[in-house]
């Protein structure tokens, strides 16, 4: 599954990485937010944050770089069973977010830009859980 979802995820502009110094990479640079996910849809290459989670809902969100911090055994096949995980956090959470790749927006030009309403880069990094 962890293929489908980076393919996925990359086909719509977003990133994927495996191990801690990948992680502690990212997370050094200038305007990066990190924040871990509640659960990963591998059909959508989808991260699901919940606000709970990440410390507030501006976390992922603001920063041009948005980092998600994952692990194998967050990834489900489909939304149906995403819905099973994001249900229960919706009662204990201000906020729970999809994200799928970089923030986008299209002008009436028809002009794909990045990056306007939210992130202009996003990397889900795969590390082992403690």
């Amino acid at each position: 599954m962890i293929e489908r979802f980076t393919r996925e995820l990359e086909a719509v502009g977003g990133h994927v990485h495996h191990g801690r110094a990948a992680l502690d990479d990212l997370a050094a640079g200038a305007g990066v937010s990190v924040t871990p996910c509640l659960v990963l849809i591998a059909d959508t290459g989808t991260a699901v944050v919940s606000a709970r989670l990440s410390g507030g809902r501006r976390a992922g969100l603001v920063e041009p770089v948005h980092v998600i911090e994952a692990s194998a055994d967050r990834l489900v096949p489909d939304i149906a069973a995403a819905l099973e995980v994001v249900g229960p956090e919706l009662l204990r959470s201000s906020s729970v977010t999809f994200v799928t790749g970089p923030s986008r927006t299209g002008d009436i030009e028809q002009l794909l830009i990045r990056g306007v309403h939210g992130p202009g880069e996003v990397y889900v990094v795969f590390v082992e859980r403690p």
